[in-house]
């Protein structure tokens, strides 16, 4: 049945999961190098840019505190100035504290006294002219970045401020100032809330773990997509397994497959269908109604899956007896989509019917033939010994003797007839031997060469070199191509040409006889081989069946072609093996 070939899956199918699954895990790799460095350089700037600041802010802090102790500013206009840089909304806290960490200024008056870092924990951070940082973490738990640095005055210039404000202000001064004349060291601290920071630092994780996510949902989506392509391929195997042995079977199977939709029109046709019905691979799609009717109508006819025997006429009136039977295609969920008709081609049965009939006829008649030629014989026997006492005693040249030698003479062929007759109903008993093709055919061939000179046939035998040696009968073979030649030769008259032919084809002998004679009428062709049939005027009629009897007895077959006025063709052939 022809069907629609499952199509090759294109290869960058079964290639594009996997480079999906490829990409995914190179982004997912450059996107968490690209996110830790980028972390990283973010951090790096972020700290720099925040040292910066806080080292110009304690700078501007400096220089502010070094203008009020030179101004003689009181303690309170110097909170007051701190209290006022402290509070920008992005420093946690700014203090001012002596070596021994205690707090003498801050933005939070409520810091002013209180010991902001240990004498060892101070000495440890080191602070010296240039800005330093440090991660720190307040009272509260919230970490804090730290710039701090020492708060430097020269000690010329400090006891310079110092005298000057004690002189001018009867002995008192402020007290960072009295801190510097002492020549203690300050210590300027600014801490900046990380909050920001860390918010825009956890923006950047997330926006990295979501994108992250996303290309490990994009590998998962590709791996699946693998598991589904890879079970999609084992299935689409088996399908086209399945699939090819089915369309196989159905291709090879000796009886008709037709396949329609529900619309009755041709899906598909297996070769045994085409050959019977003599559609081509063009009539998919077309109406099996107006293609095939008699079929169609069969099948309207008939009931369910039941077969039913008809005659059906297809191109030039070829009438061909089927068997026919239909039944429906469901699916699985009980939806039918079409019917299938099935049709056997008769033809071959009834010709073997036919020909099994005829061999029944034959037997009776070979039967009947042998008791009668039996019971025949013996009267002609005596017949034949008085008509030879009759021509002995009478004088010769006499009426008496002339009758007496027809009676001879036909004693003789009825003697011959009844010789057809045993020869015919004799048992299929061989003698097999292993003989050349080429000595069977010339022995037959002398035989009957007085009436092929007489006739002015000519003889041409096309054998194979080296002679075949084939396993058969001589004498019966002999008596085959006998019977054969002579049928030739009487049918050419005039003359002509009488071909013999010899092949081996693969497990079978080919032997071809053919004449140029009269030949035969094609509606006489098909009662050649019937006992008694003969298109000559004088014969018996036996001569062609008993050549088809030796043959079948050799497990072999004899064909005949034949087209009148160009001649006669007999084709045998016989079961074969290398001797």
């Amino acid at each position: 049945m022809q069907t629609s070939p499952l199509k090759k899956m294109p290869r960058w199918v079964s290639l594009f999961p996997w480079l999906v699954m490829v990409c995914a895990l190179l982004f997912s790799a450059l996107v968490v190098v690209f996110g830790l460095h980028n972390a990283k350089r973010e951090t790096d700037f972020t700290t720099q840019l925040t040292l910066e600041k806080g080292s110009a802010l304690i700078s501007a802090l400096e220089g502010a505190l070094r203008t009020g102790m030179g101004y003689h500013w009181s303690d309170e206009v110097l909170r007051d100035l701190i209290h006022k840089v402290g509070a920008q909304p992005d420093i946690a806290s700014l203090v001012v504290t002596d070596r021994d960490g205690k707090v003498l200024m801050a933005a939070d008056k409520a810091l002013v006294g209180t010991a902001f870092l240990s004498p060892e924990a101070l000495a440890r951070l080191d602070p010296g002219r240039r800005a330093k940082w440090d991660m720190a973490e307040q009272p509260d738990g919230a970490r804090v970045f730290q710039v701090y640095k020492r708060f430097f005055l020269p000690q010329a210039e400090a006891r310079r401020h110092g005298g000057h404000r004690m002189r001018s202000m009867g002995g008192s001064c402020g007290l960072l100032e009295a801190k510097v004349a002492e020549g203690a060291s300050l210590f300027i601290f600014v801490d900046y809330d990380l909050s920001p920071l860390e918010e825009a630092r956890a923006a950047d994780e997330r926006h990295m773990a979501v994108m992250f996510a996303i290309l490990i949902f994009v590998g998962v989506v590709g791996g699946f997509t693998l598991f589904l392509l890879a079970n999609y391929r084992r299935s689409r195997k088996v399908v086209q397994e399945t699939t090819a042995f089915s369309s196989e079977i159905v291709r090879t199977l000796p009886v008709g497959i037709i396949a329609t939709d529900m619309g009755g029109r041709i899906t598909s046709a297996n070769p045994a269908a085409r050959e019977i019905t003599g559609i081509g691979r063009e009539a998919a799609g077309r109406d099996i109604r107006e293609l095939l009717p008699g079929v169609w109508r069969v099948v309207e006819t008939q009931g369910e899956a039941r077969e039913q025997e008809a005659w059906c006429t297809f191109g030039e009136k070829r009438r061909v007896p089927l068997a026919i039977s239909a039944s429906r295609i469901v699916t699985e969920e009980g939806e039918a989509i079409g019917t299938a008709i099935i049709m056997r081609d008769l033809g071959e049965i009834r010709r073997l019917q036919s020909e099994l009939r005829r061999r029944d006829r034959l037997v009776a008649l070979g039967n009947m033939a042998a008791g009668i030629a039996h019971e025949v014989r013996n009267p002609l026997s005596a017949i034949k010994g008085l008509a030879r006492f009759f021509m002995e005693a009478s004088p010769r040249e006499s009426e008496e003797s002339r009758m007496a030698g027809i009676m001879t003479q036909e004693v003789l062929r009825l003697d011959k007839v009844v010789g057809d007759l045993l020869d015919f109903a004799r048992p299929d008993a061989l003698n097999l031997s292993d003989v050349p093709l080429d000595e069977v055919v010339e022995r037959a061939r002398g035989m009957i060469g007085p009436d092929m000179e007489a006739r002015g046939v000519r003889f041409e035998a096309d054998l194979p070199k080296p002679p075949l040696i084939v396993r058969l009968d001589r004498d019966r073979m002999t008596q085959v191509l006998l019977n054969l030649f002579l049928n030739a030769v009487q049918a050419m008259p005039d003359g002509g040409m009488l071909r013999v032919r010899g092949r081996a084809e693969g497990s079978e002998l080919l032997l071809e006889v053919a004449d140029t004679g009269c030949g035969i009428a094609p509606e006489r062709l098909a009662d050649i081989f019937s006992p008694y049939f003969t298109t000559k005027a004088s014969g018996t009629g036996l001569g062609l069946s008993i050549v088809h009897k030796i043959v079948e007895a050799h497990e072999g077959t004899i064909e005949a072609a034949s087209t009148p006025g160009e001649g006669t063709v007999f084709l045998l052939r016989f079961p074969f093996s290398v001797a």
